[in-house]
């Protein structure tokens, strides 16, 4: 016990360090994933240091190719490193790709591939000292930016892709301490939408902008309340043919390994889409009072579910030339954290069939085996050259996946 001490007292003073060094915005994540990594009636099973510590765990090159299963005819390969917690990807007209990295309060731009050697010619720093930079979207040569708090935009000049002015203020937004990282699209009606997560794991909320889908004009004013019952949507896409809004749903923890389901929901403007009382297909909530009945009856169910706590967290729709003309989503299932096997840790395509059912398939597996956690999926992008960008939190990259030459 002696010659444990003098190491229990450094690791004492390390976490006390690291407290203090983090933003007071991040204290109370911090506090919950504590609280959960302690406590013995929940179950950790996923990597968690990496997130608290802003770290990029990324495999080697020759692991990533020897582990990643695609699609006959694809390849997989880095096209940028160094990008620790690298979320939300947006192309830029000439071909700029602008990543966030919340835990790094920053946005970083990757010059194109100019040398055709498959991966970025550079990287530099284009906004910093941000809180929790998430969703990004391009406009009419504004850059716009999502956080807990707000939405910011700023002058941006996609051809050289440099800044014109600093971040300007569009909209406030509820602020909340969990589930505060905002997605960001453009929908087709010019109107820029995001999502406000419920900040809890199940509970009833007063403010209706919580749990919702909003959307507001790109030069600020009202905002709007879209749907809502939601516990945390991740991303937003619009259906090529319909048109219709879609959303990615991530339900609630600790109810098994097995409940609920995550959703994919086709949005009705105005819907109600059952959280907190009711899960997938309209199963109650385990721990909480029955729902009122005609709450029940008007609630609307997901167009397709993911196994549960696999946390899907990017939605993109691929072109139909790419897909011989059928429908075609990819979804990057974050992997769960909490689930005794783990699921998720995978990019999986949704085919849309003639019937309008959703037919699931693998299409990028093995970033995770027997517990061996080598990558983590957030968000897909199409480049100017038809390959699909994968950003992946874990490793701190962004891969490049295409159909191969050889």
């Amino acid at each position: 016990m002696r010659r444990l001490l003098p190491a229990l007292v450094c690791l004492a003073l390390a976490a006390g360090g690291i407290w203090w060094l983090l933003p007071e915005s991040d204290r109370p994540q911090l506090r919950e994933i504590w609280h959960y990594a302690t406590d013995p009636l929940y179950v950790v099973n996923a990597p968690v240091a990496y997130q608290l510590l802003g770290l990029a765990m990324g495999a080697a090159d020759s692991a990533l190719a020897e582990r990643i299963e695609l699609p006959e005819g694809y390849r997989i390969g880095v096209y940028a490193r160094d990008l620790p917690h690298a979320r939300v990807l947006s192309f830029t007209s000439a071909g700029h790709l602008l990543v966030s990295q919340p835990l790094k309060g920053r946005v970083t731009l990757l010059e194109p591939d100019r040398d055709a050697d498959g991966r970025a010619d550079a990287a530099r720093v284009l906004l910093e000292d941000l809180r929790l930079p998430n969703g990004i979207a391009l406009r009419d040569g504004w850059l716009y930016l999502a956080q807990p708090a707000r939405i910011s935009r700023a002058r941006f000049d996609e051809q050289s892709g440099r800044l014109r002015g600093t971040l300007e203020p569009v909209l406030a937004l509820p602020d909340t301490s969990s589930h505060n990282l905002r997605p960001l699209r453009f929908g087709p009606d010019g109107w820029l939408y995001t999502a406000i997560g419920t900040p809890c794991n199940t509970c009833v909320v007063d403010d209706p902008r919580l749990g919702a889908i909003l959307r507001v004009r790109p030069e600020g004013g009202e905002l709007e309340v879209v749907a809502s019952g939601f516990r945390n949507v991740t991303d937003l896409a619009w259906h090529p043919r319909s048109g219709a809004l879609h959303a990615l749903d991530v339900g609630r923890d600790f109810a098994g390994d097995d409940f609920p389901p995550e959703e994919l929901d086709r949005i009705v403007t105005g819907g109600f889409y059952g959280f907190p009382f009711l899960h997938g297909a309209g199963v109650p909530d385990p721990d909480l009072p029955p729902p009122d009945a005609e709450l029940e009856r008007g609630a609307v169910g997901p167009v397709h579910e993911f196994m549960a706590h696999s946390t899907p967290l990017g939605i993109t729709f691929l072109p139909s030339e790419a897909t011989g003309g059928s429908t075609t989503a990819l979804v990057a299932l974050h992997g769960s954290w909490n689930r005794t096997t783990p699921s998720g840790y995978a990019l999986v395509s949704l085919r849309w069939r003639d019937d309008g059912t959703i037919a699931q398939a693998d299409f990028a597996t093995g970033f995770q085996s027997s517990g061996d956690v080598i990558g983590r999926p957030v968000q897909t992008a199409i480049g100017p050259d038809g390959a699909i960008y994968l950003s992946d939190d874990y490793a701190g990259a962004v891969y490049r996946i295409a159909k191969s030459t050889r």
